[in-house]
């Protein structure tokens, strides 16, 4: 019995694992738990730039966000009229907020540019979109398109490919939970 539970503990580790690296993707707002510390308006840095502030936060590295399950999305992805098929692959953007306790019901991806879309909670239940750290199983690189990207499925519609397409945020650093 005793080796079971220490088996079972051994396995769970690396769910309850915190962030060692370098943050890629900070959740902020309305967050059941936090592990960074509170940013204010004063605060300066790359945030301070966005004007972004939180009283709780959780920072995701790219082991944190390897460990939650992960999901391919196929999809044309890059700049506009220079599409192709990608492999865009990461944890379901359901799964990071559950992670971070959100409470609230919408998620606003910023991108390093100041680009944001507003996402709400049935838009994520119903497309399932996912946050990409990966296309074609290589590292989605800052500069690029990185450190993350919000990718949803194709869907055959026009008019809905064209809203779903305006929440697709590239180079995103940090979701705003509301």
């Amino acid at each position: 019995m005793k080796r079971t539970i220490i088996l079972a503990l051994a396995l769970c580790l690396p769910l309850m694992a915190k962030a060692q690296g370098p943050t890629l993707v900070t959740l902020g707002g309305n967050l059941g738990t936090s592990n960074l510390p509170a940013r204010g308006e004063e605060d300066g840095g790359f945030f301070g730039y966005l004007e972004i502030t939180y009283t709780d936060g959780m920072g995701f590295d790219a082991t944190t966000l390897g460990l939650l399950e992960q999901k391919e999305l196929t999809v044309p992805f890059g700049p506009p009229g220079q599409e192709t098929n990608r492999a865009m692959t990461g944890p379901r953007l359901a799964d990071v907020m559950a992670q971070a306790g959100a409470t609230g019901k919408t998620a606003v991806p910023i991108a390093l540019d100041g680009y944001r879309a507003e996402i709400n909670w049935e838009q994520i239940e119903r497309f399932d979109p996912i946050l990409a750290t990966h296309a074609d199983q290589k590292p989605l690189a800052l500069g690029g398109f990185g450190p993350a990207v919000v990718i949803f499925p194709v869907v055959e519609d026009p008019a809905l490919a064209e809203e779903l397409g305006n929440l697709q945020v590239w180079a995103v650093t940090y979701i705003g939970i509301e």
